[in-house]
């Protein structure tokens, strides 16, 4: 078949909605690229790209790879191809590369998407610089083409939802104002922030900017945003809020692979940048510009209900005009029934709904599904997702899968028959429409069923005199299980959003079961006002898959690390055969106190744990921790003893006592603080993290804060409730101090179900009080 056939048998929607240019250059790699593409734009389920117009751009790719041969050398004809064609010349080069993997072909496949979705909005006159857009699309597909694998590791695992890339580029400019990650990062984060609405100039906005590279890195940045349209999105800046964090980058590497959350390793001092002029005719100053900017944005986030404070749950009466209407109203449109039925019943945001795909069967679910998309399962009436994970949550090592306790990726949730009900007539028409195992919900224009559902609300909240929105609704579920839980953590697993305050350093260290996730849902969704039925799901409740944090300890491999330690006392001890066995016997009964005491109070891995004996208070069973220091100790805590750890620290006292002694008799001067190790000199030497871990190499080759990992999940199985168990862990932001004036947490409860939960996993793993040297 010549060229001149297979260019003439191309067709023109496809060409319009790849961007591809009229004598399609480079016809072989073309195709090869497009047959690359293919899978990942099916996945992402843009309703542009149907499943017929990408089952004729296969049939076409198909026919040009086998009737054209290989192509070599330069491309002729190819002048210009990559400034007025970007898109073009991206899937030529895709074909052209070697060694491109899922990640890079998800990206360019969500380029390809954005880049229809920027054509089609010049194409309506609704841009006010379409020569901005178009410069915009031409430095992303650039920057991918440029891009090495270096670079390209900056990048998260490439979502399929383009709202939740969005959000992962914009927490790596939020956490890495370096040039380099602007320059590569920042023309795809304009890109999508356009394609999605969320921006009204790529050239304008709050990322105009970047503070030059340092030392040190901007932890956090939070915007001021303003928006007339509650359910809209925020672009003007007023202030910015900046944490600087006086750790190098290399430091904060070492504190990831320890097991810390990015939170936990912000240090130093906050400030208050106003945008706006100063005016000084009118009697301004600088700080009363900051107060006044503060103001502002607490103002503009209540407005936009972005605040718990403001309407942060559905009344009853709500609840119940909310379901009658969706239940009921035979005139609606399904779709936008369905929409939202879908951000009541799963959490999400009404753009992520927007994504949602069908499935026949559960065989026939991803092996590893995107966070930010739901699945729903019409064999067993079950909606699945993958599991959410922080944008720095840490990985498992490759030496420790046998003894951390593996993670499923996904989580499935049974549907409630009245919610099934909502969605049957949306599923019918998704199933009808592909004989494909998997298939989106909604095929058409993504602000089409969004426009309905606001029309729908509106219709109700005309007739009911109620105020209704689409935040509000979606933010239903995540409400209900806090309210009936109590745990942030758990309520960001199930609905894949985070907390109206910002990502808890808790989401981090969190892990449970499916299982136990699933009963919370289902008492959740049972609070409503309406009888809510469920489905038969005792199969899901019965799989008990773990999920969260990839770096939780299994018992088993805990009691064996227990048992190590006491071992390690014990042969020192018996041991005494030379004049420095009592520095073995101190070291290792050092080591062995430490990890008691980290493993029975959640206490970080940092310098000099325990720093004075005046921590402890002996006749209550207590002690302060303050393992995460700042400008006003804002972090302290206090933490019951579990009986193993008060009786060993009691052991530890009296054998610190009697090694003080000795090395003062032979000339040697003991540190202040509780813990200590000795060189084999009789030199005092300081507990660090790394010190701790060279001790501790022969039997826990590990990162030292896998203590947390374990406990955050183990006291919230225990049906602690989840801010006693934040309260222990030290997490919470400012305003949220439990042991503030204005707390309303009660000491003595939290005594008992800590100290209940915690002495029980003591004598789950083995822990015992060993006598020193005294």
């Amino acid at each position: 078949m010549s060229l001149v056939s297979i260019i003439a048998g191309f067709d023109e929607e496809v060409r319009a909605r790849f961007g591809l240019r009229p004598d399609l250059v480079g016809t072989r790699y073309l195709a090869e690229g497009l047959q690359a593409l293919i899978p990942h734009i099916e996945k992402i389920g843009a309703p542009r790209f149907g499943s017929p117009l990408l089952e004729r751009t296969q049939a076409w790719s198909n026919l040009a790879r086998g009737g054209l041969p290989v192509q070599t050398g330069p491309i002729p004809g190819s002048n210009r191809l990559k400034g007025d064609w970007p898109v073009h010349a991206l899937i030529v080069d895709l074909a052209r590369s070697d060694g491109r993997g899922r990640k890079s072909l998800a990206l360019a496949a969500q380029i390809v998407v954005a880049s229809d979705l920027i054509q089609c909005k010049i194409d309506q006159g609704s841009v006010k610089n379409r020569s901005g857009f178009v410069s915009t699309r031409v430095l992303a597909c650039r920057r991918h083409r440029q891009m090495t694998r270096r670079e390209l590791d900056l990048f998260p695992d490439v979502p399929y939802c383009m709202m939740s890339l969005h959000r992962a580029l914009e927490a790596i400019l939020d956490n890495d104002l370096t040039q380099e990650h602007e320059s590569t990062v920042g023309p795809m984060e304009r890109m999508f922030a356009y394609a999605l609405g969320l921006r009204d100039s790529p050239l304008r906005g709050p990322r105009q900017t970047r503070r030059p590279d340092s030392t040190f890195a901007a932890a956090r940045v939070v915007r001021s945003q303003g928006s007339q349209d509650p359910d809209g999105e925020i672009h003007e800046t007023e202030f910015a809020l900046i944490t600087e964090c006086a750790i190098p980058h290399d430091e904060l590497e070492d504190q990831r692979r320890l097991g810390l959350s990015g939170e936990e390793s912000e240090l130093g001092v906050t400030l208050l940048q106003p945008k706006r002029t100063l005016r000084p005719e009118k009697g301004e100053a600088p700080g009363l510009a900051t107060l006044y900017s503060r103001s502002a944005i607490k103002h503009q986030q209540k407005a936009t209900q972005r605040l718990p404070s403001r309407w942060d749950s559905l009344s009853s009466f709500e609840h119940t005009v909310l379901l009658r209407a969706i239940l009921e109203n035979r005139e609606a449109s399904p779709d936008a029934v369905a929409l939202i039925t879908l951000c009541l019943m799963t959490g999400q945001a009404a753009t992520d709904a927007m994504s949602t795909r069908v499935c026949r069967d559960v065989v026939d679910l991803p092996k590893d599904p995107d966070a930010g998309v739901v699945y729903l399962v019409t064999a067993n009436a079950t909606w699945h997702r993958g599991v959410f994970r922080p944008a720095e949550a840490g990985s498992a090592p490759a030496n420790a899968a046998r003894v951390l306790a593996p993670v499923a990726p996904s989580v499935g949730f049974p549907i409630a028959k009245r919610f099934w009900q909502a969605l049957e007539l949306s599923l019918s028409r998704a199933l009808g429409r592909s004989e494909q195992l998997e298939s989106p919900l909604f095929d058409g224009d993504i602000a089409s069923p969004i426009d309905q559902a606001k029309h729908l609300i509106a219709a109700i909240n005309r007739r009911q005199n109620t105020r209704l929105t689409l935040l509000r609704i979606q933010h239903t579920l995540y409400q209900l299980l806090v309210e009936h839980e109590g745990d942030l953590a758990e309520a960001c697993l199930v609905t894949g959003q985070l907390p109206p305050t910002g990502q808890s350093a808790s989401i981090f260290y969190h892990h449970t079961t499916t299982s136990i996730l699933i009963r919370r849902y289902i008492k959740a969704v049972e609070s409503l006002p309406l009888e809510m039925e469920f489905f038969r799901h005792e199969r899901l409740l019965g799989q008990g898959s773990e999920v969260g944090s990839e770096l939780r300890l299994a018992i088993p491999a805990l009691r064996r690390l227990v048992k190590d330690l006491m071992e390690s006392v014990r042969l020192a001890q018996i041991n005494w055969t030379t004049a420095d066995a009592w520095i073995e016997f101190h070291n290792a009964y050092t080591s062995y106190t430490i990890m008691l005491m980290l493993f029975t109070t959640g206490y970080r891995a940092v310098q000099d744990p325990i720093a004075t004996e005046a921590d402890i208070d002996w006749d209550n069973r207590l002690v302060v921790i303050n393992d995460k220091a700042g400008g006003r100790e804002g972090h302290s805590r206090i933490v019951p003893l579990a009986q193993p750890c008060w009786q060993q620290l009691e052991h530890y006292q009296r054998h610190r006592r009697f090694v003080v002694e000795t090395l003062s008799m032979i000339g040697r001067q003991a540190p202040a603080s509780f813990f200590f190790f000795l060189t084999d000199s009789a030199q005092a030497e300081q507990v660090r993290p790394v010190t701790l871990a060279r001790r501790l190499k022969y039997c826990f080759d590990l990162p030292l804060n896998l203590n947390r990992h374990l406990l955050r999940g183990y006291i919230r199985e225990a049906d602690v409730p989840g801010e006693a168990v934040d309260a222990f862990m030290g997490h919470w932001m400012d305003g949220q101090n439990p042991w503030g004036r204005y707390s309303s947490l009660d000491p003595l409860n939290y005594r008992a179900a800590i100290g209940r939960a915690v002495e029980q996993l003591s004598y789950v793993v083995q822990w015992r009080a060993l006598e020193g040297l005294s």
